[in-house]
């Protein structure tokens, strides 16, 4: 019997690893980061002696190589590889036994070039594995009062709806601080005392029983804390049911019960930490009037790898953010009127409004009405996620006229009974745009490039008010091959 399991357990390791091998990795996210000195404080030059950018890959399998401007050794901290790069740099390619070839192009992320002694954040996600777990009688919870932080036996746990009249108000102040009101002054009043070195010099860090308050706008002490990385967790949250200890699903079905809107930013994969397999999962979790969002970042969990598992939460892996900054809010404003200047066009109505957002009209100030987070990267250009489209005001002129999306995403309904569909080869692609009386115009021809089918077409709208730049590649495949489309980003003229 021993010997039968063994062989069985032998077949399904060699199963999933074919599977791994025919799938590919996917890149998620690419962010600065301004807050982590690692690139300044572990400096490394190029050859022509000037100070390299640092990229963290994030991606949970071993044995990962990098290609491109790389510098020096990769070396690893938990699951993110740090990979020096050449300043300038605009791409990096990722290499695994079991997974098809990936090259990040850093532009498609809003970064034109890597910046000498900056740190960058890259998140790959892989293909999800499933897994079934028993379930057990569902249990009505009872919030913690005493030790917030401390396990509690699962079976999963069942959360009453609770009506919440002001998200803000229930949630905030902790520690006598409210996001997006609390400044430096206000908190030295109470005697908080800045952190020493550079994270408290620059950015009015204070750390309370565990719990880091940040401000991201500037180094004054005017500005209000805006993010919380969350250690221990405070009372007033732990009443709701907030416990580290939940599983993933637990997590989803708590914040629902409170009335927040829950967005995936990474579907839940298995991954190796250790030894051993993790859950590895990001969750984002927005109060209705959208002032303030959870985010969860769930890896390095020591309990099991589903999403039913209990503690597979990151250690520090609840963070919390607050839009409402008065310098934003302020900027927000001024965008109420800027949609007067859009001019009606029938190639944008064709294709908005989607999800009550259209492209070149709708403002910051629109999106923010909505409920939907808008935030500001540290070149004043504003940015909003609504679904799985990422809308950017890239002219900053309190519109936003510019959308992305990758082929990791869903694509919208309405789109897709206009023919725009993932699965579409690039022949198809053409057609379909010459078709509806575009301009389709070859930027890249087809090619095999790097062992991957590679071409750019863009398209315009025959009114020139809606202009498309489709990018194939990271796949092998020909012009007729299905689901080759990378990424669509979308232009409002």
């Amino acid at each position: 019997m021993g010997n039968l399991c063994k062989i069985i357990a032998a077949c399904a390791a060699i199963m999933l690893s074919f599977g791994a091998s025919a799938q590919t990795m996917t890149a998620e996210s690419m962010t600065a980061l301004p807050m982590d000195l690692s690139a300044s404080v572990n400096a490394r030059k190029d050859l022509n002696g000037k100070p390299c950018a640092l990229v963290k890959v994030s991606i949970t399998v071993s044995n990962a190589t990098f290609g491109g401007d790389v510098v020096g050794d990769v070396s690893r901290d938990g699951s993110d590889y740090w990979v020096y790069m050449t300043g300038g740099s605009k791409m990096l390619q990722i290499k695994h036994p079991n997974f098809k070839s990936l090259m990040v192009v850093f532009p498609n992320f809003g970064i034109a070039r890597l910046e000498g002694k900056q740190t960058y954040a890259l998140d790959i996600s892989l293909p999800a594995v499933a897994y079934v777990e028993p379930v057990a009688p569902a249990q009505e919870v009872a919030a913690p009062s005493k030790s917030p932080d401390a396990a509690v036996a699962h079976g999963p746990r069942y959360f009453k709806p609770r009506k919440i009249k002001n998200h803000k108000e229930a949630f905030f102040p902790i520690f006598g601080i409210t996001l997006g009101e609390t400044t430096y002054s206000d908190a030295f009043k109470m005697g908080y005392i800045k952190d020493a070195g550079n994270f408290g010099d620059k950015y009015d860090l204070i750390t309370i029983q565990g719990n880091s308050f940040w401000t991201h706008f500037s180094n004054t002490a005017g500005n209000e804390y805006d993010h919380i990385t969350v250690g221990t967790m405070p009372q007033k949250w732990a009443d709701y049911g907030f416990d580290k200890s939940l599983s993933y699903n637990e997590w989803i079905a708590l914040f629902e019960s409170l009335g927040f809107r829950v967005d995936i930013e990474k579907e839940p994969v298995v991954g190796e930490y250790d030894g051993r397999d993790v859950l590895q999962a990001n969750l984002r979790a927005t109060d209705p009037a959208g002032t303030f969002y959870f985010t969860l970042q769930f890896d390095y969990g020591s309990d099991g790898s589903t999403v039913d598992s209990p503690n597979t939460l990151y250690d520090a892996g609840i963070e919390v953010f607050s839009s409402e900054n008065k310098a934003l809010n302020a900027a927000i404003a001024k965008t109420r009127n800027a949609s007067k200047k859009f001019v009606p066009s029938p190639a944008i109505d064709t294709f908005f409004p989607i999800y009550g957002i259209t492209l070149g009209k709708s403002t910051w100030y629109d999106m923010a009405r909505a409920g939907n987070m808008v935030e500001s990267n540290d070149d004043g250009n504003a940015y909003c996620r609504a679904h799985d489209l990422l809308f950017s005001d890239f002219g900053k002129n309190g519109v936003f006229s510019n959308l992305y999306i990758t082929d990791g995403s869903n694509m919208p309904p309405a789109w897709i009974k206009l023919g725009l569909q993932w699965g579409n080869s690039y022949n198809t692609w053409k057609k379909l745009f010459e078709d509806m009386g575009y301009t389709v115009i070859v930027e890249k021809a087809p090619a095999e490039r790097g062992g991957n089918f590679s071409a750019d077409l863009r398209v315009i709208s025959p009114d020139a008010r809606l202009r498309m730049d489709l990018e194939f590649d990271f796949r092998p495949g020909r012009d007729d091959t299905p689901g080759t489309l990378y990424s669509i980003s979308m232009t409002a003229q």
